[in-house]
């Protein structure tokens, strides 16, 4: 069955300076997989979504989707200070029975 959607929601945080995302990757409307507590800023999240999901280094997920159709859907909530603590995004990325 073709993929019609593929949607990617990240949370992230910055700290002294820095920022992490954790993030869950949709295909379909049903969780595919996620990504665990990593470092990366602006739409980092996307790219390492597009390796998790098979594409070579040299490919854009974005590109991927608009070549075959596939409606790509991604937003990144961004907290700083006292936003989102690592442990809360550790424990975000995680798939249930895991």
């Amino acid at each position: 069955m073709k993929t019609k959607t593929i949607e990617v929601q990240a949370k992230m945080h910055r700290d002294s300076g820095n920022t992490y995302f954790s993030a869950r990757i949709y295909k379909d409307g049903k969780l595919f997989k996620t990504l665990p507590f990593q470092y990366g800023y602006g739409e980092q999240y996307l790219y390492e979504a597009g390796q998790a999901i098979g594409l070579d280094s040299d490919s854009m997920l974005w590109s991927h989707c608009r070549d075959r159709g596939i409606e790509l859907i991604h937003s990144a909530d961004y907290k700083t200070g006292n936003g989102y603590s690592e442990r809360y995004l550790k424990e975000w990325a995680k798939v249930e029975g895991e």
